[in-house]
């Protein structure tokens, strides 16, 4: 039983680095999207107007749909960081190797406290969604 236990704490460690590691790259791919289009789309003097109004807004849906999948990583983030505070107890190594995730999140009045990274991840999928939004807006209604 313990094998079997420890077997499956490894496989969700396993299975937050992918997680996180898909994060970072939907955060670094999204903002090389925006900066392509709109690199490309300053460069295009020959594309009809109407259509180039539509692609400037290309990034910002490109943007939009990688918050809502980071959203849902975090989402099953969270599920598997309790998952393995649940494993470590069922090990029962309080002092051991088995205490990474105990600490993590610790709820505060019944609700999870925010880490400063998941409040830097909102600010920057905020920010980038907004200016995704106000650049092709600034575009298209003053140029």
């Amino acid at each position: 039983m313990n094998e079997f236990l420890i077997t499956e704490y490894q496989a969700c460690i396993s299975e937050r680095k992918d997680i996180i590691h898909e994060t970072n790259n939907l955060e670094r791919n999204s903002l090389i999207a925006l900066g392509i289009v709109w690199t490309w789309l300053y460069t295009q003097s020959t594309i009809h107007v109407g259509i180039k109004d539509i692609a400037w807004f290309i990034p910002f849906f490109i943007i939009a749909m990688s918050a809502l999948r980071v959203r849902s990583l975090n989402l099953i983030l969270e599920s598997t960081e309790d998952y393995l505070r649940n494993l470590e107890i069922e090990l029962g190594k309080a002092d051991g190797m088995f205490t990474r995730y105990k600490a993590l999140r610790k709820r505060k009045n019944g609700r999870k406290k925010k880490s400063l990274i998941g409040i830097s991840a909102y600010l920057y999928w905020g920010l980038l969604i907004l200016v995704s939004l106000v650049i092709p807006l600034y575009q298209i209604l003053f140029k």
